[in-house]
């Protein structure tokens, strides 16, 4: 009997973006994970965060977004585009 093995890759990209807060300020030193893949990034003093490979598959991903003490989930849907820039809005610093 011959077995026949199937591999199905993803193709990886790159994920970049921006955190804001109230008024489009830049939220700088928030933690950007990535809880599938194990692994999160820092944001730069511009807000801006980036990852170098993720997967292209599935389209939409979970990040979660932490900053002075305040914790955020957001799924990525159509944002999760090769070349496209996410720009989050960190609204839980708001009230």
């Amino acid at each position: 009997m011959v077995r026949k093995v199937v591999v199905h890759s993803n193709p990886i990209i790159g994920m970049t973006g921006k955190i804001v807060g109230p008024g489009d300020v830049p939220i700088m030193d928030a933690v950007v994970e990535l809880p599938t893949l194990k692994t999160s990034v820092r944001t730069d003093y511009k807000g801006l965060f980036s990852f170098a490979t993720v997967p292209s598959e599935p389209r939409e991903l979970e990040l979660v977004v932490k900053a002075r003490g305040r914790e955020m989930s957001v799924r990525t849907a159509a944002h999760h585009i090769p070349g496209k820039f996410v720009i989050i809005n960190f609204n839980v610093l708001e009230g």
